[in-house]
């Protein structure tokens, strides 16, 4: 039984749903009935929810599931170095990602050094948003940094990530000045961060670094939208001021008027 009552059980009968339903692995709602939704399935508040994993344990069909385990550097490289042969091959590597991999920097450092005695090509896909010295550590073990920008003004960074880009663009510009070999990401945000303002900050600032002039622009997609549902949270409304958002091919055009070499996707 959930501590907080956090799970609320509508006509949900455990007995009948272990016999004839079908578990998935559900944030918000759980639950089908012979392929069609329970009239009232059991529903869950996420804001009460203290992930004490007391509904996992009591769910008679196993729909809920804790997601994500914990392991040793030696139970990940294990894993990764099975790999080998396919790395060879296609002449790719290990890509860490996330989340975001520096909030792991100690568990990110020794696998990165087990990648580098291994001869594995390493990849770091990161927002920058780290104490300096952390994304430094990784810099002779790293060899391509796959580096988020998102948006240049630091008020409107605060508002949609909650933190200052400031440490963001400042870790970026001292990976630069040690030529660590970084692919620059542009997620396209419509109506968020495609604004013609901030697109050209963005160009400035990049044409302003003495190494890097690769620009990936990653079209926005609809992924998320229904995990989001699942999770009981909002659509956040379009907020890009008066600013117009700008159509993509005008968008890479005005990145290479730069003088930077722009790609879509990757």
């Amino acid at each position: 039984m959930c501590p907080q009552q956090t799970v609320t059980n509508g006509d949900f009968d455990p007995d009948r749903q272990a016999r004839s339903s079908t578990g998935r692995n559900e944030s918000s709602r759980l639950g089908t009935l012979m392929g069609s939704p329970l009239s009232d399935p059991p529903t869950v508040n996420s804001q009460q929810c203290l992930r004490c994993g007391s509904c996992v344990e009591a769910c008679p069909t196993g729909a809920r599931q804790w997601v994500g385990r914990t392991v040793t550097v030696v139970d990940l490289m294990t894993e990764v170095l099975r790999d080998r042969p396919f790395f060879e091959q296609s002449g790719g590597g290990v890509t860490f990602s996330g989340g975001e991999p520096l909030m792991q920097h100690e568990f990110l450092l020794a696998c990165m050094q087990v990648c580098r005695q291994e001869g594995l090509h390493t990849a770091l896909d990161t927002s920058g948003y780290a104490p300096q010295q952390q994304v430094m550590d990784l810099l002779e073990l790293t060899d391509l940094f796959l580096y988020d920008l998102k948006l240049m003004d630091d008020d409107r960074h605060r508002e949609h990530t909650g933190v200052s880009v400031q440490p963001i663009l400042a870790n970026l510009r001292a990976l630069d000045q040690a030529e660590a070999e970084i692919w620059v990401r542009l997620p396209i945000i419509p109506g968020l961060n495609d604004d013609e303002d901030n697109v050209a900050a963005i160009g400035n600032f990049i044409a302003d670094l003495s190494n890097t002039r690769r620009v990936h622009v990653l079209p926005f997609h609809e992924a998320g939208t229904n995990k989001k549902q699942r999770l009981g949270k909002r659509e956040r409304e379009s907020q890009s001021g008066s600013q117009p958002c700008v159509p993509l091919a005008r968008l890479l055009q005005r990145l290479r008027l730069h003088g930077l070499e722009v790609h879509v996707g990757g």
